[in-house]
């Protein structure tokens, strides 16, 4: 135990060492580079309790642990960085104001020299023969070619003071570079875990002197050595790292100076810089040289003017005017390599053409001539002069074989101005045209000619690698102010790839590591306008972790999805949210909704953030336009009349000839092979396809044959009875006087839309109905007929209109019968201008025939041959592969292409050039379907439908052996259009994802298999945050995938569902552990893989079935490496056991087999009366649909509305209710889970 006296002396020794420490501060208020000190205070424990002594909790007394050095890394990087800002901003100031002086001295800027000059040609002007007023003139010119060469003496002083400038700051920075380097072997061989504070402040007194050369970033290693980069982003080149440093030196050309970093012997691109005074420095060069371009530009210009004027007119000795000014300085120099001594003169012409550019020139002895190579290619010049724009040039010497030179401006315009003219008898006062009035004249009207005119150069867009980054980062996007003209691609390229990326919302907060160390709470508020959302993420009491130590970090936890506790979970990165945070910065962005507000709270603070929400003009983005130079519009969307007034110029890069043309929008012109994908896909509209017994014609009995009829519905029984292609008007025949009897048709027209009309009968003559008919459902009679009646059919064609989106309208007729194939072409070459594509293809499923039927099939088959093939081929039900091998047997005259399914029970036919495939007296061993589909086996005919229906082929009918099957026309657009049957319904196109959009398919030739590639953008698909954390963007890939064949069946394969791989050891019940254990709507059926023999073990598989009956299924085990497949199908799994000890490893699994969209899965065909409609469909008690629900009306309900209830997929009750249609489909604009009941408002018309 320790003395009174013995613990007060020690506290009196620990507070004097403080009060040296506070002296120490006290003594270096003013010393450059120290940082405060501050001494660390702690108890001496007492003695521990042993074997020998007993412990001493009162303690010894107190002493000084360590002098702690007051820094903070946040802050003195923002110290550095607003030190290397002032002093670029300073630096560059003074440097501009010595620009500014030099370019506008008092009273003899060049301002004043242009109008001295131009004062003196005024005077010649009104004094033409004065010699005086010349001479005046002439040396004015002169005093003005000298002011310009002044001007670029000045400039080249500048830039070369500029350059010595920055090679001084250079030696100064590398000076400083080598003391860190110094200080830090210092720190790391101090011995302790921290070095002493005079070496540290030592340290941070150089950052801060290099700091004001130039801008970097600094980390500090575990003993506080600095490693130093350059640049705010974190990544660029290494100053010092550790104990080395690099040596910084300088390149510099005409326009701009750069950074040179050796690192250890190899020589790097820095990276970006941005500030302190080297930046400064830098920048100044590039502004001189831009100021210099500039006033070179003047100098080119104002001698082109004025020698234009000069050149018009005549000299005072009467001859034409020569050039005043030239801003010349082409200058011949011999290649290094010359074999002879060759001299050059230069004899200049008109300096007006002279182009100043770099002109290669070399001699071929064996050709005996110059080979020229300049901007304009390659061209010959035979002799020792040679001519070239504006000027030639005199060759001295005899050259030999390869010998050559090279003419380049040695000067800038401004720099090589001068004035040409030597004598005042030079000046070219009087105008080679005259003007003078006939003397017959008797009004009063003067012609004075005041100057020539001269079209402008064109400023053609800049090429695409000067305006957009090469590179798939979002990041180094281009961002425009405005929609226009932007770039140009070369002819040279061979391929490019383009991407429109829209600008999001963002929020971002400044705040230090320091500062989220003590993290409290973060909110984020979310809004649309209508959805609001709202994020909190509070500190968690069990923190698995050590806490937010970082910006980064807190950044990574947002993205994570994850609490503190890393158990519980939040929606950030659902709500489509993505952060990034490093060097004090944390940033925000948001791919779809704005951000209203949002807060941080940490170590008592509230940090708040910029926002920046952008309008949806401003966030979407742009449609990219692509062109030929003669206005061929090759990709994109179609242009309107002012939209193509202001783009098709000559001023934006096209031909003055050039006429907008959008013939191939699109689509490949020419060779090139352009693909264009946008997010939601194109426009899309089908039309035309038709599946019937009997191709369009017109029959006079084609309905009715010759007979009396009484009153009421007649029995038709014409071979056109069952046609869905009618496409005609309805004829009746009248054997006597029908007048005063009407006949009612009712039936579907070209759009499939129900409609009734009524035709009144002939006196022994035939009626025309003035209505269309694609099907007629019945036709009546309202009395008894006078005399036979016959009704039938007469064939019409139609108009088609396409209307686009600019309400460009273009009509097409249709003739009667016309095919696909021939339709698209005939509209492919009329509906040029509006954008719209079309495609054709005609696609037939035959069977399946009835179970264990064999026998022959026999057909007439025509596709594009005009004379039919006979088609016999013997089959089986179960396979009828040979009738697809007959048919391909003609292939190269029919243009039909059969395939087998897979089962080997049905066929498909298809044309792919969309011609109509046509079927004759059938014959078979059992009736069986015909089905149409399109291009891509979208679902053509529905059963019960009025048109486009299944065929039904009755081999014992002869009204019902013969099929035409025409083709799908395919409507495509970038934008919306509309097609319209005479003056039908307007039909709009709909946006289809699937069509140009981020997703291919690839079907095989039977639509059985599917492969579905998502395009892949590499970086354009991730969410990408900038290093220095100010910049973040979420990436917008997400796939789906809609199927929606109904006869087609989804089967979903996974072989260990239910139990992985594992060795379930002895008899008993396996513990399932699979993704689907506990699934409650598997609808499936189960399988075992045995990686050794169990075929003596049976599996006993309990659960339950769609109706939630308890039901049992044992499975035998199969043989090694063999799977066993259950038969019965579970939506629930309970328990599977083992009746032996497994022999090795088994899967347990499942193979799923669900029927996608059912048109009559709640309420088969029916009629219906205002109220509740009864449901008897095999899905109308399902407590999990997950789908739309759709009513299909065969005729017009369109006066009725259906209110459907159940449950939505969050189980809350809802109801919608929809409108009938005329024969078509509606569809809800809910999901439902469950469908409760579904109400009418009215009796149904059918």
């Amino acid at each position: 135990m320790a003395s009174l006296f013995e613990i007060g002396k020690t506290g009196v020794q620990a507070y004097r060492q403080a009060l040296s420490v506070t002296g120490q501060n006290i003594a270096n208020i003013n010393t450059d580079g120290y940082n405060k000190r501050s001494a660390d205070i702690s108890e001496i424990a007492g003695v521990t309790g042993g074997p020998t002594n007993v412990s001493d909790s009162t303690g010894l007394g107190v002493r000084v642990n360590n002098v702690r050095r007051s820094f903070d890394a946040y802050l003195a990087d923002k110290t550095r960085t607003s030190q290397s800002d002032y002093e670029m901003l300073n630096d560059f100031v003074s440097k501009l104001s010595d620009l500014e002086n030099m370019l506008l001295p008092s009273g003899s800027d060049l301002g004043v020299f242009i109008g001295r000059f131009f004062d003196t040609l005024q005077d010649v002007a009104s004094n033409p023969d004065s010699i005086s007023a010349r001479t005046v003139s002439l040396e004015a010119g002169k005093a003005m070619a000298s002011a310009f060469n002044s001007y670029d003496d000045q400039f080249k002083n500048f830039k070369s003071n500029s350059i010595k400038q920055i090679d001084i700051k250079i030696e100064e920075a590398n000076l400083y570079i080598n003391q860190l380097v110094e200080i830090n072997k210092l720190i790391a061989t101090s011995g302790s875990s921290e070095a002493s504070n005079d070496v540290l402040d030592a340290r941070d007194k150089l950052l801060i002197d290099l700091s004001k050369l130039l801008n970097f970033t600094v980390d500090y290693a575990g003993t506080g050595e600095a490693i130093v980069r350059l640049g705010d982003s974190g990544n660029g080149a290494f100053l010092v790292n550790r104990a080395k440093g690099s040596i910084i030196s300088s390149s510099y050309d005409d326009k701009n100076v750069s950074l040179v970093i050796n690192e250890g012997g190899g020589k790097k691109n820095p990276g970006i810089f941005s500030s302190g005074i080297i930046y400064g420095i830098s920048n100044f060069y590039n502004l001189v040289d831009s100021v210099s371009s500039e006033i070179s530009q003047l100098a080119e210009q104002f001698s082109n003017d004025v020698n234009e004027i000069q050149t018009s007119g005549i000299d005072l000795n009467g001859k034409s005017g020569k050039a005043m000014f030239s801003v010349n300085s082409m200058l011949p120099q011999a290649n290094f390599s010359n074999k002879s001594q060759l001299k050059f003169n230069v004899i200049e012409g008109d300096p007006s053409k002279i182009v100043q550019e770099k002109i290669l020139v070399n001699y071929s002895k064996i050709n005996n001539n110059w080979e020229i190579r300049d901007s304009k290619g390659l061209a010959k010049a035979i002799g020792s002069k040679i001519n070239f724009n504006g000027f030639q040039v005199e060759i001295v010497g005899q050259p030999q074989d390869g010998d050559g030179f090279q003419i380049s401006p040695s000067l800038t315009k401004a720099g090589a101005m001068k004035f040409n003219l030597q004598n005042p008898e030079d000046f070219a006062a009087a105008s080679k045209n005259l003007v003078s009035k006939s003397a017959s004249n008797v009004g009063n009207v003067e012609l004075n000619i005041i100057g020539t005119t001269t079209q402008a150069d064109i400023d053609y867009p800049s090429t695409i690698d000067e305006v957009f980054s090469s590179s798939g980062n979002p990041l180094v996007a281009t961002t425009f102010l405005k929609d226009g003209p932007v770039t140009t691609i070369p002819s040279t390229t061979k391929s490019i790839n383009l991407s429109s990326l829209g600008n999001q919302s963002s929020a971002t907060f400044t705040i230090s590591d320091a500062d989220i160390k003590g993290f409290s709470s973060f909110s984020i508020k979310l809004t649309d306008g209508s959805n609001n959302e709202e994020i909190t993420i509070s500190s968690a009491a069990t923190d698995p972790g050590d806490g937010i130590r970082t910006v980064e970090e807190f950044a990574n936890l947002l993205n994570s999805g994850l609490m503190l506790d890393g158990k519980s979970q939040h929606d950030f990165k659902k709500l489509g949210l993505f952060a990034t945070g490093s060097n004090g910065y944390l940033t925000i962005a948001s791919s779809s909704l704005d951000i209203e507000s949002s807060s941080i709270l940490s170590r008592g603070n509230s940090f708040t953030p910029s926002i920046t929400n952008l309008s949806a003009n401003k966030s979407a983005a742009s449609n990219l336009q692509i062109f030929t130079r003669d206005g061929r519009h090759l990709s994109g969307t179609s242009l309107n009349a002012i939209q193509i007034a202001s783009l098709i110029k000559k001023e934006n890069g096209f031909l003055e000839s050039a006429e907008y043309r959008n013939d191939y929008l699109n689509n490949n012109y020419r060779g090139t092979n352009i693909t264009r994908k946008t997010a939601s896909g194109d426009f899309v509209s089908s039309f035309g396809s038709n599946l019937s017994y009997n191709e369009q014609e017109t029959d006079m009995d084609g309905l009715l044959t010759a007979k009396t009829v009484t009153t009421g519905t007649l029995t038709l029984d014409g071979t056109k009875i069952y046609s869905k292609e009618l496409n005609s008007y309805i004829s009746i025949v009248c054997e006597k006087d029908e007048s005063s009897r009407t006949f009612t048709v009712t039936g579907y027209d070209l759009d499939g839309l129900y409609q009734t009309e009524t035709i009144t009968g002939g006196n022994t003559n035939t009626v025309v109905g003035n209505k269309v008919f694609s099907k007629v459902r019945n036709i009546s009679i309202n009395g008894n007929s006078a005399g036979k009646v016959t009704i039938g059919t007469e064939a019409v064609g139609y108009s088609l209109k396409v209307t686009n989106d600019d309400n460009i309208e273009k009509t097409t007729n249709v003739p009667v019968g016309s095919s696909a194939f021939y339709l698209a072409n005939k509209l492919n070459t009329e509906l040029a201008g509006t954008g719209v594509n079309v495609t054709a293809n005609t696609k037939v499923l035959i069977g399946p025939f009835d179970d264990g039927v064999s026998g022959a099939v026999t057909f007439d088959l025509k596709g594009k041959n005009t004379d039919s093939v006979s088609i016999n081929a013997s089959i089986d039900a179960s396979d009828i592969s040979a009738l697809a091998k007959r048919i391909n047997e003609y292939s190269s005259q029919t243009g039909l292409i059969a395939t087998v399914t897979s089962d080997f029970k049905k066929i498909i036919i298809e044309s792919k050039d969309g011609y109509d495939i046509n079927l004759k007296n059938i014959t078979a061993p059992s009736d069986f379907y015909l089905e149409a589909f399109g291009k891509d086996f979208e679902k053509l005919s529905d059963s019960n439908s009025k048109k486009n229906s299944k065929l039904f082929i009755n081999v014992s009918e002869p009204k019902r052996v013969s099929a035409n099957i025409k083709g799908e026309i395919k409507f495509t657009s970038s934008e919306t259009f509309a097609t319209q049957i005479n003056s039908g319904v307007s039909k709009v196109a709909v946006i289809d994802s699937l069509t140009n959009g981020y997703i291919n398919v690839d079907r095989s030739k039977t639509g059985e298999v599917i492969t579905i590639k998502p395009e892949i953008f590499d970086d354009l698909d991730n969410s990408l945050g900038s290093p220095n954390g100010k910049k973040a963007i979420v990436g917008l890939s997400k796939y789906g995938i809609d199927l929606n064949q109904k006869d087609y069946k989804l089967y979903v394969s996974d072989d260990d569902s239910l139990y992985a791989s594992a060795n379930p050891g002895a008899a008993g019940t396996i513990t399932l552990d699979g993704t689907l254990k506990d699934a409650n709507d598997l609808n499936a059926v189960v399988t075992i893989y045995c990686s050794a023999n169990e075929s003596g073990n049976t599996f006993t598989v309990t659960g339950t079935n769609s109706s939630g009956t308890t039901i049992t299924e044992q499975i035998t085990g199969a043989t090694a490496t063999n799977t066993a497949v259950g038969s019965t199908k579970f939506t629930t799994i309970t328990s599977i056991t083992t009746s032996a000890t497994a022999s090795g490893n088994i899967n347990i699994g499942t193979i799923a087999n669900n029927a996608i969209n059912d048109d009559d899965s709640l309420v088969q065909l029916t009629t219906f009366s205002s109220g509740a409609i009864s449901m008897d469909g095999v899905l109308s008690t399902s407590n999990y649909l997950g789908a739309k629900i759709q009513i299909k009306s065969r005729e017009d309900t369109t006066g009725t509305t259906f209110v459907i209830s159940g449950l939505d997929l969050n189980n809350k009750v809802i109801t919608e209710n929809i409108s009938g249609s005329n024969g078509g489909i509606v569809t809800t604009t809910n999901i439902f889970k469950s469908v409760t009941s579904i109400n009418s408002s009215g009796t149904s018309n059918g």
